[in-house]
């Protein structure tokens, strides 16, 4: 600990003396600085290594001893928030010269025990925030944000917020229609494996496809990017895959944050986050459950694998089997098992708008984290449940691959996974063939799996038959 102290020019004074603190503890004698002729400031007991202090002091007495040719004048003191009590000081000048020559004038200056100067300037950079990166980052990703341009929104980087223009949009007398999300666990296998190019999409399909079973048309999407360290080049390829998978939902990246917090998260970490708004107009919104009935048909679109969901329990299957995510994947050769898991999740924007189009659409269900069972109730009203043929759709290998090597009974395949079924769409028997079209020529798989039944109380999957692992 040391203890500046800036004293004014001080001719009546000859030495000062460090005394111990009012406290248990003592300090090594700080010398006799040399306050003669025109010394201005000096720095009293900046040698004390903190060793010395075997207790923090709370005041310290300083001692000044005057010449004998007069008074001894008060020097002003600036020990930085202390408060410095010079009213004894004081005092002792105005005493006159005989009866003070030989005394010596005790100060007791109150310190911050806690405060602390450092030796060197210490800059944002050197506690861990790169300014310089997070610019080029900006830099790289501008041209992608700029290519999602679309009617509403020209998609420029750098503003305090981003804007959306709904009336150039089209739209007369909409709702919004909110969703936020992120990749969940699956980041540490692209962190793991290096794999960044998928993830973007990751995670704009988890808001966007969010949005579009609510009949609206994603509109604008903003992202956050939090690391120990950014990385410049595995930042950007994760915002480029953003702005690819938002051009392909027809939405425009307006913004994002990307925020550096060493010590919060390991240099080699990072987390995202997604926030997108869509809108529907007022008449349009889905689900319209008033218009379910017994014998609507469930057509299921296919999902391109376990999409971003539940992969805590993936990732304890791997580390359990004893795994590396460069090995081959067995139900995917010649992929290796991170490429294979951490295939993107589906984007069904303008499949599904295309198909509500068409016309004859009573709900979608986004089917993501609680699998089957619990998405595809939230989309059907009271009284009314789905009834599911298991043996309608071959799952993707993957799902079999998970069941058998874990034991997962199917139950809890239903409950967890998509199972090869990404989003649930109940239409009108006479919309069926339409539907199933407009996905086909989006390039997804659909087909029939089940149909809505007369029920009791809340919605709720009826399973039959056997999921085909």
């Amino acid at each position: 600990m040391s203890v500046a102290l800036a004293f004014a020019q001080m001719p009546d004074c000859s030495q000062a003396v460090f005394l111990r603190p009012s406290r248990r503890g003592t300090f090594a004698r700080a010398g006799t600085p040399d306050f003669s002729q025109n010394n201005y400031l000096a720095e009293a007991a900046a040698a004390h290594p903190a060793a010395s202090l075997p207790l923090r002091p709370r005041s310290i007495t300083i001692i000044l001893r005057r010449n004998r040719s007069g008074p001894h004048k008060a020097p002003p003191f600036s020990p930085g928030d202390a408060a410095f009590p010079s009213r004894r000081l004081q005092s002792c000048a105005r005493r006159p010269a005989p009866a003070c020559a030989e005394k010596a004038c005790r100060l007791k200056l109150r310190v911050n025990p806690n405060e602390r100067v450092m030796a060197q300037p210490i800059t944002y950079k050197d506690a861990g925030v790169d300014i310089d990166a997070g610019e080029a980052l900006v830099a790289r990703i501008a041209p992608a944000a700029k290519a999602t341009r679309r009617p509403g929104a020209d998609a420029e980087l750098g503003g305090f917020g981003g804007l959306f223009d709904l009336k150039a949009a089209g739209f007369t007398d909409p709702i919004l229609v909110a969703a936020t999300d992120g990749v969940g666990t699956k980041l540490k296998i692209a962190i793991e494996t290096g794999l960044y190019d998928g993830i973007g999409q990751d995670l704009v399909a988890m808001c966007v496809n969010d949005i579009v079973v609510q009949g609206a048309e994603p509109l604008f999407f903003l992202d956050y990017y939090a690391s120990g360290k950014l990385k410049v080049e595995a930042a950007s390829r994760v915002v480029e895959g953003i702005a690819r998978a938002c051009t392909a939902s027809g939405c425009a990246l307006i913004g994002g944050e990307t925020a550096e917090m060493p010590g919060l998260y390991q240099a080699h970490d990072f987390d995202l986050a997604g926030f997108s708004v869509g809108a529907v107009e007022r008449g349009a919104i889905l689900p319209n459950k008033p218009a379910m009935a017994p014998g609507d048909v469930m057509i299921g679109v296919a999902s391109t694998g376990v999409h971003s969901n539940c992969f805590s329990l993936v990732r304890r299957v791997v580390e359990r089997l004893g795994l590396s995510y460069d090995a081959c994947a067995t139900f995917a050769n010649p992929a290796t098992l991170g490429e294979a898991l951490l295939t993107p999740t589906a984007l069904y924007v303008k499949s599904a708008l295309a198909a509500i189009r068409e016309g004859g659409v009573k709900g979608l269900a986004h089917i993501t984290g609680g699998g089957i069972t619990e998405n595809v109730p939230r989309c059907l009203p009271d009284g009314l449940d789905a009834a599911l043929d298991l043996t309608s759709w071959t799952p993707l290998p993957v799902f079999g691959w998970l069941a058998r090597a874990a034991a997962i009974p199917q139950e809890e395949m239903l409950r967890t996974f998509n199972c090869g079924i990404g989003l649930v769409v109940v239409v009108a028997p006479a919309s069926v063939d339409t539907t199933i079209a407009a996905f086909a020529a989006h390039g997804q798989t659909a087909n029939v799996i089940g149909k809505l039944v007369a029920g009791a109380g809340e919605a709720k999957v009826v399973a039959q038959g056997k999921l085909k692992l």
